[in-house]
């Protein structure tokens, strides 16, 4: 506490000539007594501060210690050390300072330690059973005291420091109660950043004010914003030492600044901080701090055990200025009880104390010499100062025990044999609300308690054990409020023994106990809101960087246990080489206080999984740490990648078309066209955007188009139409699908539109003649199935791609599955066109039937009035077939099973196991077989017509065209099996098949291949050759993902050449995927021959979007070991080299 004293200095000729001869006379006569004083050796007593001397804080703490502990134990011998931690890392100071002291001190018995601040307490705790094993330690100045856990046996006791804001507030508001808006200064310090949560926090207790932060405010913004402060505004300064420009302040000059730069009220909590203008507070004293350890090291002296002593709760006191008080016409009768007034003027007393006590003093001399020379001629002379001596010191003694009860923030008490009190400090009558201790003093300590059976209690353990510690119970204040206390109690006695009453201490608990609640919430809270995360939290030391605090998050992302990661290096997440880019980055956030970067972590089985980190600067009790949150940017980057590929492929697909693809908006203004389009007007595209058809078209031609944009534009829906017209002299025709053009509200903002000029195909259709159905649907559906199954390879490639890089409960993943299986319907219907059209050799895999007959009969089935009853059993074998070619199969008679029952119905699907023998009514080979029955509740067929129904082109149908059921047969042929069919007229129609089954169930396969896929380690090299760059880098993505080694090329002679360079330097590919079909260039089937001359060993993989080719059905004839019919997904072809690799 810094208190503002006027000193006046005595004239030195006074005291030289009245002085000077009185002191050399007390001297002589008393010298013998004070060197027999001294010849005894007091208690060893080390005094241990956190900072440095010269810092104010400590200065006033050892001030309090030292002249406390002079007045007790004036031969206390008081070594003291500072350990300048505000200026040097504690983490390598502590080693250092326990050297030096093992060695200063090995020869010292020290009888009690004081520690001063939280460094020096946790020092101790750290080292003091090693340099100082067995030392009672008293401390002061401790913040967060409820982190250390303190025992008896420690031998451990002190006193908290924690600031008083509320009370500060409340006062401040009780003297100007006009007040709606406190301003609170803060700077960006560690003890600005704490002043302000806990200014913050105490907030929260005073709803009705507005709080305004002046944080890390540089010197000339503050007070600007002071000056600028409103008449019904106080300004609260808790710590204003450093600006963000650099500039630094003292406390006197940080306090002054700010009472200069505000015309209105100034408080604070530190009396420290305290200067004339300011009006000051509910006051933190470094020198109470300092006496009350000091009585603290007392009692140890004389015998108590330190571990068995409360800890005193923080003592504080109203200290105000007379200058501010007098700015703001405060009286002294405003002020709380007990309130200290410093800055007062001279009265004149204070003008002329030390006359006075010089006078007094003078005279006091004279009257002791003379007691001295008569002591000397005395005979008792040594009994009576003795006696003398003695009362003095019990005096002093009193004296100063009386001022530390009165000053202590806990409540004292004393209680006569009848339970009556006879003593109590001000502090009691301030915590049960009375005005003064008088008003106490007499009546009975009962009528004190809440709860009289809680009283009845404490005196039957104090009945039983002659003390109680730390008891918690209820007190009524004076307006009968509750307040809850802990006491420690004790019995008092006389000379002989007896007990006089009870005496103890009172302890103000209930904000201690708010706060514990507090903080257990805030915990929980803080806890819940970890675990809420959608990524991981991290919070490493620094500069350790070791793993501290974590969510469960962050151990189930990377499949670890809690005891796993306590404690792991940052380093560990990231591979070797990224250490010094790890480093890099925690320096960069410590330094701006923020930083984020994107990375790569390892999970604990070596999964590498991208992260987006971002870590901010924490600092806590003088550490400094690394906090964070993470989130998985697999989607984020496979999504980005998936949609700039897809926009590149629609990009891509639109330049490349021929057709005429634009967009107009609602005036008919071209917004985009591509090449194509810009053609066909005869422009360029930049001469068409920005303009109408009325400016690019001839006047005819532009009013057809403008009226048929008009009926999209309002009717809202698409239209395709034919539009004519003469365009420079020639008669042109344009087929053109338009579309409104939406924004994402759902308003039509313009049109979409595609056309083409089919002048030329008019005139060729009148020109072609009608060529065969069936011919022409093969030569149509062989072109599109082969380009639709490339650009399906690379959509279902890309999914399989990114669902293979989620976990299956993202929320992506499913949205992913159903367009892999869109896509994958998608191929099997071009499949199914080359299948019916020109017919081909099914390509073989092991599948299941239940899921083929389950897509097919919900797909056909949807939408309509037809139930499908499906019971197959999960012990149906599966069987070696051609997916796509069944699916055509069971999709026909499901059709026709539709068609048969207009009005409703019911399709039952069953499948059995079955075992042929030779010579079966089927004559089909013997073996294990899988028979399926579809039947309806249809019409039935005429028994006329049942022997027809496998005919090609017969049809009973107005539209049909009799080539369903013969595609069927044709293809369940191909297969190895048969079909059959029975009718009864009006009852309905039973398809019966066999088909050759694998003798095991698909699940039972599908496991063993895992299995085997499992034990087969992804390595080696690959060579890919694909004419279509999308396919080629996107087969090069998966391989690579999957563990390979990838070289990649565009036709067969380039494989040719890089096949015979890795021969020939030793390190072969392992197989090679080739694509069949490359126009302009060598395809598949001639490189695999020429390939096997330089390597007859060589692993060949045949791709191909023309999936009835015979090379894809009979692809070992060719020479090659494996095919993969395009479309394929990851699992698809990962399946397929590992079964070769394994192999």
């Amino acid at each position: 506490m810094m208190i503002c004293l006027s000193i006046k200095k005595m004239s030195f000729r006074f005291v030289n000539s009245l002085i000077i001869p009185l002191v050399a006379c007390l001297l002589l006569t008393i010298f013998p007594y004070i060197s027999n004083a001294n010849a005894g050796s007091g208690p060893k007593i080390l005094i241990l501060h956190s900072y440095h001397q010269g810092y104010l804080w400590t200065d006033m703490i050892q001030e309090g210690v030292s002249r406390s502990l002079s007045a007790s134990f004036p031969n206390a011998e008081l070594y003291v050390e500072y350990m300048n931690t505000k200026r040097q890392v504690r983490e390598v100071l502590f080693p250092q300072l326990q050297e030096l002291y093992r060695l200063t001190y090995k020869n010292t018995q020290f009888d009690v330690i004081v520690a001063s601040d939280n460094n020096a307490l946790d020092f101790l705790l750290l080292y003091r059973d090693s340099l100082f094993p067995g030392v009672p330690v008293v401390f002061c100045g401790i913040n967060n005291i409820f982190k250390y856990k303190f025992t008896p046996e420690g031998n451990y006791t002190g006193v908290n420091e924690d600031l008083d804001i509320e009370s500060t507030i409340a006062i401040a508001l009780k003297l100007h109660p006009k007040t709606k808006k406190v301003a609170i200064i803060t700077d960006a310090t560690e003890t600005g950043l704490i002043n302000l949560d806990l200014a913050r926090k105490t907030a929260q207790k005073f709803p009705a004010i507005s709080f305004i932060e002046l944080h890390r405010l540089t010197a000339e913004n503050l007070s600007s914003r002071l000056r600028q402060l409103e008449d019904d505004t106080i300004v609260l300064a808790l710590s204003f030492f450093r600006d963000p420009d650099g500039k630094t302040f003292t406390q006197s000059e940080s306090m002054e600044f700010i009472v200069s730069a505000s015309g209105r009220p100034v408080y604070t909590v530190w009396d420290f901080y305290m200067t004339p203008g300011a009006v000051g507070g509910k006051l933190l004293s470094g020198r109470l701090q300092g006496e009350n350890a000091a009585m603290l090291v007392s009692r140890v002296l004389r015998g108590e055990k330190a571990g068995e002593m409360p800890i005193i709760e923080s003592p504080t006191a109203y200290i105000f200025d007379y200058v501010g008080l007098q700015k703001f016409n405060i009286s002294d009768s405003q002020l709380p009880f007990g309130a200290l007034v410093t800055g007062r003027p001279d009265t004149f007393y204070s003008r002329y104390k030390y006359y006075i006590w010089f006078g007094s003093g003078l005279f006091t001399a004279q009257v002791i010499i003379i007691l001295i020379l008569l002591w000397n001629i005395n005979k008792r002379k040594g009994e009576e100062r003795a006696r003398k001596s003695a009362e003095s010191a019990l005096q002093e003694s009193e004296t100063r025990y009386a001022d530390i009860v009165n000053n202590i923030q806990d409540t004292f008490y004393r209680t006569d044999a009848d339970g009556l009190l006879t003593m109590v400090n001000p502090s009691g009558a301030a915590l049960l609300g009375y005005d003064s201790t008088d008003e106490m003093i007499g009546r009975p300590n009962a009528s004190f308690w809440m709860y009289q059976e809680k009283r009845t209690e404490m005196l039957e353990l104090l009945e039983r054990d002659g003390v109680v510690r730390d008891h918690e119970v209820v007190l009524q204040r004076r307006d009968g409020s509750p307040v809850i206390v802990a006491t420690t109690t004790s019995y008092y006695y006389d000379k002989d023994g007896h007990v006089l009453g009870v005496e103890g201490i009172f302890r103000d608990i209930t904000e201690r106990k708010r706060s514990e609640e507090n903080l257990r919430q805030e915990q929980m809270f803080s806890s819940a809101l970890l675990e809420s995360l959608p990524g991981i939290f991290y919070l490493y030391s620094y500069p350790e960087l070791k793993l501290i605090r974590w969510n469960k998050q962050h151990e189930s992302l990377f499949g670890y246990q809690p005891g796993d990661i306590d404690g792991r290096s940052i380093f560990s997440w990231h591979p070797p080489e990224a250490k010094n880019a790890v480093m890099d980055a925690a320096k960069r956030v410590m330094e701006l206080g923020q930083a984020s970067i994107a990375t790569t972590l390892f999970s604990k089985d070596g999964t590498p999984v991208p992260f987006l980190l971002t870590g901010v600067k924490f600092e806590s009790l003088g550490r400094s740490y690394l906090m964070g949150t993470g989130i998985d940017i697999t989607e984020l980057k496979r999504s980005q990648e998936e949609l700039s590929r897809q926009n590149n492929l629609i990009s891509t697909i639109i330049e490349s078309a021929s057709e005429s693809i634009f967009a107009k908006d609602t005036s008919g203004v071209y917004k985009s066209i591509n090449q194509a389009g810009a053609r066909m007007l005869g422009l360029s595209v930049a001469e068409v955007l920005g303009h109408t058809d009325d400016e690019l078209l001839p006047a005819e031609i532009a009013k057809q188009f403008r009226k048929t944009d008009e009926q999209i534009l309002t009717g809202g829906v698409e239209s395709e139409c034919e539009e004519t017209g003469d365009w420079d002299g020639c008669m042109r025709t344009f087929l053109t699908h338009k579309t409104p053009w939406r924004d994402t509200s759902g308003n039509i903002i313009g049109i979409i539109g595609v056309s083409n000029d089919i002048t030329g195909r008019k005139e060729h259709e009148k020109e072609q003649q009608k060529i065969e159905k069936l011919e022409s649907l093969g030569v149509l559906a062989g072109g599109i199935a082969h380009d639709f199954n490339n650009i399906l390879t690379g959509i279902m490639g890309n999914i399989s791609f990114a669902k293979m890089c989620l976990d299956a409960t993202h929320k992506s993943y499913q949205p992913l599955l159903e367009a892999e299986k869109a896509s994958a319907r998608a191929g099997g219907l071009a499949h199914q066109l080359l299948t019916f059209a020109r017919g081909g050799e099914p390509v073989k895999k092991v599948v299941s039937l239940q899921h083929i007959i389950h897509e097919t009969v919900s797909f056909v089935l949807h939408g309509s009035n037809v139930k499908g009853d499906v019971d197959i059993p999960d012990s149906i074998h599966a069987i070696e077939a051609d997916e796509g070619q069944l699916s055509q199969v069971f999709h026909n008679i499901v059709i026709n099973a539709v068609q048969a029952m207009p009005g409703g119905g019911n399709i039952y699907v069953t499948a059995e196991n079955e075992k042929l023998n030779a010579g079966n009514l089927m004559a089909l080979p013997e073996g294990d077989y899988v028979k399926l029955s579809f039947t309806d509740q249809g019409c039935g067929i005429p028994e006329s017509d049942l022997i027809k129904i496998f005919d090609p082109y017969f049809t009973t149908k107005f539209s049909g065209n009799g080539l369903g059921l013969a595609s069927a047969h044709s293809i369940v042929s191909r297969h190895g099996g048969q079909i059959g069919a029975i009718s009864t007229a009006g009852i309905g129609t039973t398809f019966t098949i066999h088909l050759p089954s694998i003798g095991e169930t698909y699940s039972a396969f599908q496991t063993e291949s895992v299995v085997q896929a499992a034990d087969t380690q992804k390595s080696g090299s690959i060579l890919v050759m694909d004419d279509e760059e999308m396919i080629l880098d996107m087969v090069v993505g998966m391989l690579e993902y999957l563990g390979y080694t990838v070289t990649k090329c565009l036709n067969g002679s380039e494989a040719i050449a890089q096949y015979k360079a890795a021969k020939e330097s030793g390190s072969p590919f392992s197989a090679v995927i080739m694509d069949l079909t490359i126009p302009g260039g060598m395809g598949g089937k001639e490189a695999a021959v020429r390939i096997l001359k330089i390597d007859p060993q060589a692993c060949l993989v045949v791709s191909s979007g023309y999936s009835n080719d015979p090379i894809i059905s009979d692809f070992k004839s060719y020479g090659f070991n494996a095919a993969i019919v395009k479309p394929y997904t990851m699992n698809d072809l990962g399946k397929l080299l590992s079964s070769l690799l394994a192999s």
